[in-house]
């Protein structure tokens, strides 16, 4: 009688040739692993094209409550974006008065008291709209407690408001040579 490789024989002499006990059950559960086996990899085929109502559901209640804090959050941003560039015309604004009203020199200054001139007049530029400038030249008489002879030295006082409302102030000296 020949020996099939996968069944256990006894060497028991009442029971030579036959199946070890529990090897039918054995057997059988080694069956139902390989077919159950494959129902799980045809059952996980089915189940891996596309998503349940449950997921589905979660998502949009998740995506509800984060989209309109990104939309907060990126709004608030963009009005913010413009100002470094009102900064940067402030600032400018601001220099490029002072720079030109010190360049009108002391004589032209000294008239500038009694009559101020506008910003416009003064960098030869009429000014953005939304931005307010003052040229503001006087005499100084004191500087830092040390008594100056009078009217020989102009102090120049620019200030420029923004369309946001950011204030930029220079103040600049100009000194008459030839006293």
């Amino acid at each position: 009688m020949a020996k099939h490789p996968n069944i256990q024989t006894s060497n028991h002499p009442r029971r030579q040739g036959s199946r070890v006990r529990g090897q039918k059950s054995e057997d059988r559960r080694q069956r139902s692993r390989v077919f159950n086996s494959k129902l799980n990899t045809q059952n996980s085929k089915l189940h891996s094209r596309g998503f349940t109502l449950i997921e589905l559901i979660i998502f949009i209640i998740i995506a509800g409550i984060f989209l309109p804090a990104t939309f907060v959050a990126f709004s608030s941003a963009m009005k913010q974006g413009t100002q470094p560039e009102d900064y940067t015309r402030g600032m400018l604004l601001t220099e490029q008065t002072m720079e030109l009203g010190i360049k009108r020199g002391y004589t032209q200054l000294v008239s500038d008291v009694a009559a101020p001139p506008t910003c416009a007049t003064v960098i030869g530029v009429s000014i953005p709209a939304g931005y307010s400038c003052t040229f503001t030249p006087s005499f100084i008489t004191s500087l830092g407690g040390l008594s100056l002879s009078s009217n020989n030295y102009v102090q120049i006082a620019v200030s420029v408001t923004t369309p946001q409302g950011n204030t930029f102030s220079s103040t600049g000296m100009v000194t008459n040579h030839g006293f």
